[in-house]
């Protein structure tokens, strides 16, 4: 990607992005991250709604890692880019034919898009924790998905309840239908309670008072 055309993405400046609008598809940094990924990085939400005017391909474009352009503002909790993200998806939904039963195709798709890692935008997010308001709006975009393990066996349950975020197990116990719970080496989220000792308490209480089974 030339350094002009990073830059535009980086200000946000709509003028020129819609100069070099046949360029804004095929430039890619060294890392393969798109025009996208750069803009939503930097919170440019009105280039990012731009961007995908042009074309809505970058939405679940990924780059070398395998991360998309939610992956990255998940992990930095960017807020206002991900909710730009979604309201573009969800509005590519409603403009285009909807084939899933139960919901849209290009939101969950991207919301369910796994990195080389394994991990969905979720993953990152609850690592983050301390952006509750991306959490939640996460997980009430898609609370039919479980959620399963990443690479190294790991849900996003699993590692909330691993770092004892109990506000984030209690909202995807009350939020998704059946969230995946496992865990490394056949562990579960009701494991981790238990060897946490008296921490652990607290967090078993969450996982009992919200009928997460025991057994």
């Amino acid at each position: 990607m030339d350094s002009k055309l990073y830059n535009t993405a980086m200000e946000g400046n709509i003028n020129i992005l819609k100069l070099n609008e046949e360029h804004v598809n095929f430039q890619l940094t060294p890392n393969k991250n798109t025009v996208l990924h750069i803009a939503a990085l930097f919170g440019q939400i009105e280039c990012v709604e731009e961007i995908l005017k042009m074309n809505s391909s970058p939405l679940c474009q990924t780059n070398v890692k395998g991360d998309t352009a939610l992956h990255l503002v998940a992990r930095e909790g960017q807020q206002d880019s991900i909710d730009a993200l979604i309201k573009c998806a969800k509005k590519l939904d409603e403009e285009g034919s909807v084939e899933l039963e139960s919901g849209s195709i290009m939101t969950k798709k991207m919301l369910r898009a796994r990195n080389e890692d394994g991990d969905t935008a979720l993953h990152d997010a609850v690592r983050l924790y301390s952006h509750w308001i991306i959490l939640l709006r996460l997980l009430a975009e898609d609370p039919e998905y479980t959620y399963t393990a990443n690479n190294v066996g790991e849900t996003p349950f699993y590692i909330a309840a691993e770092r004892r975020h109990h506000q984030v197990v209690s909202r995807i116990l009350k939020t998704c239908t059946a969230p995946a719970c496992d865990g490394p080496g056949c562990r579960t989220a009701l494991h981790t309670a238990v060897i946490s000792n008296d921490e652990g308490t607290g967090l078993l209480h969450t996982l009992t008072s919200c009928a997460f089974p025991l057994h």
